[in-house]
């Protein structure tokens, strides 16, 4: 799957380069391609110096994305170090700064070099934060687990398979091989060991969202059901790739491959299994990973139609009230005030530095379950811009 993942995406970006008046840094800036792979393009080369070259980084950036997507420490330690044990603070903060999800691992890493200004930082060091972050997740997943929590947990995985702006259902799966990886690149021993329950279970197996909830939550039985590749004709072909992702090379003749699945009468007991985004803003190093909190939502979700880009438009009038008590002191004049300001801002990254200062300023709080909420949805605002939705 590894390799058909990279030609879809690669063939996505080709197109868009493809269309590009002259391959420079500022049509390459204005074009439709994703933040990340920009980001990676201008911190990747001095200057581009013709379709070939260009061509060669949309791959490498593609490969990279995936590749963070399935083990991302694995990822960030050797992107970032490339063998050495130490870079230049500047090199390392910069290059973590591409990275668009994960959040939690990159933050700690730029927040540390901006409230500390070293001048190299060691390899020693992002790996403390990354299993520091890792031990906070595990701590996550075995406290009040939920079918939430673990879809947002795998959410990535499933996002290389189905695409971005695929709604993921319970009935999604993803080959074994990747969840394997996943856990394996956190030391998340324990978890993967819950997966022995299924008998026989292979890498190229695939395994549906909500057998993950119940092998996870203890809850599988051994009596759910598998399928072959065979009986289950409506599958996704499985089509494994580079070596260098951990997934073997694919091969002439397909393995053959079960569906492990559940009945779709079986009940997840999780009503509310919709993906949070990650909240980023954070000013503590070591603050919680709180795209896994579990809340009841306050704030309905409205998607804005594709002329809108007014951000109170994302929210009803109840609501407004309650983002200027909590985030702006109760004052509607300064709440429409950074509305208009953010109005003229272009990515989430912008955004955030924004509202910190209004957080700060405003000696706001951050864990509020309604302030999650508001950044959930700003989060969601400027995603629809970046990607031209809006």
């Amino acid at each position: 799957m590894f390799g058909t993942i990279t030609e879809k995406r690669l063939k996505y970006l080709l197109d868009i380069a493809d269309n590009l008046p002259r391959i420079t840094f500022e049509e390459i800036e204005k074009s439709k391609l994703p933040v990340f792979n920009k980001k990676f393009i201008f911190e990747e080369a001095d200057e581009i110096t013709d379709k070939k070259h260009l061509e060669s980084l949309l791959d490498k950036s593609v490969k990279l994305n995936i590749n963070y997507a399935v083990r991302p420490k694995w990822t960030l330690i050797n992107y970032l170090y490339g063998g050495f044990d130490s870079k230049s603070a500047d090199e390392v903060f910069k290059k973590a700064e591409i990275f668009q999800f994960y959040r939690f691992y990159s933050e700690l890493i730029l927040n540390y070099i901006k409230s500390n200004s070293p001048i190299f930082m060691t390899s020693a060091k992002v790996t403390e934060f990354i299993d520091e972050t890792n031990i906070a997740l595990f701590e996550k997943l075995n406290t009040n687990l939920t079918g939430l929590k673990v879809k947002n947990f795998f959410i990535q995985i499933f996002k290389l398979k189905y695409g971005e702006d695929k709604e993921i259902t319970l009935d999604d799966s993803i080959p074994f091989v990747f969840v394997r990886i996943f856990l394996e690149d956190k030391n998340f021993i324990e978890l993967l060991d819950k997966f022995k329950v299924i008998d026989g279970l292979k890498d190229n197996d695939e395994v549906e969202l909500k057998v993950l909830i119940k092998v996870l939550m203890n809850k599988y039985e051994k009596s759910y059901d598998s399928v072959s590749a065979e009986e289950e004709s409506k599958s996704d072909e499985i089509v494994n790739g580079d070596d260098q992702s951990g997934i073997q090379d694919k091969k002439e003749k397909e393995p053959e491959f079960r569906k492990i699945k559940i009945s779709s009468s079986v009940e997840i007991n999780d009503s509310r299994l919709i993906e949070e985004p990650e909240k980023i803003i954070q000013e503590k190093p070591k603050a919680e990973i709180r795209e896994e909190i579990n809340i009841t939502d306050t704030f309905e979700r409205h998607i804005p139609s594709p002329e809108s880009k007014k951000i109170k438009r994302l929210f009803k009038e109840g609501e407004l009230n309650i983002i200027a008590k909590k985030v702006f002191k109760s004052s509607r004049l300064s709440m429409f005030s950074a509305f208009e300001e953010l109005e003229k801002l272009n990515t989430w990254e912008e955004a955030v530095s924004y509202l910190k200062e209004i957080f700060k300023k405003n000696n706001v709080d951050m864990y509020n379950k309604n302030v999650v909420l508001f950044i959930d949805l700003l989060n969601d605002y400027y995603t629809n811009l970046e990607k031209g939705y809006i």
